[in-house]
């Protein structure tokens, strides 16, 4: 387990949500997604206009590319093609261009969520505890993370949105 020293917050805790129970900008993000998957297919990433997407949700946003060139390796395979100005401004790094598996200590989490959506091949919302700025500040954060395709059938990018609350410190 990892708990946060000052409020025992398990941070590995990873709890589906359903889709039906998103809201706001990441509602917004889902029904944008299928307005551009057609006919139950997968939309491209060269069909996806992130200028669409709600302002307050853009700077939160990442996107993943996956490399199939060794087969499905995991972590290794995905690499942050974009990262949103929110997230560099509250983790204090610039992922763009590295792989989830240079995600320190969350790398297996992340991994674990774009395994499923590259398995299913459908949209999933996750909710999670993650720390932000210094180690006493955590958001739960929700993310939904969007399956994008070249050929319409292998998932070659996934677009992530995500939705932070902020953590009450302990009194």
């Amino acid at each position: 387990m990892n708990f946060d020293p000052f409020r025992k917050i398990d941070f590995d805790n990873v709890a589906d949500v359903d889709l039906a129970d998103i809201g706001g900008p990441l509602k917004t993000c889902l029904e944008y997604w299928r307005s551009v998957s057609g006919e139950g297919g997968l939309p491209s990433w060269r069909g996806i206009d992130l200028s669409e997407l709600p302002g307050d949700v853009l700077p939160l946003v990442t996107v993943i590319n996956i490399d199939w060139s060794r087969g499905l390796v995991g972590a290794d395979s995905f690499t942050y093609r974009y990262w949103g100005t929110g997230h560099v401004r509250a983790k204090n790094i610039e992922r763009t261009g590295t792989t989830v598996a240079e995600h320190s200590d969350r790398a297996r989490i992340v991994e674990a969520e774009y395994l499923r959506v590259i398995a299913e091949k459908r949209p999933i919302a996750f909710r999670k505890n993650i720390r932000i700025n210094e180690p006493w500040r955590a958001v739960t954060q929700t993310s939904i993370r969007l399956p994008l395709s070249d050929d319409g059938v292998r998932v070659d990018n996934v677009l992530s949105a995500s939705d932070w609350a902020s953590i009450p410190p302990d009194v």
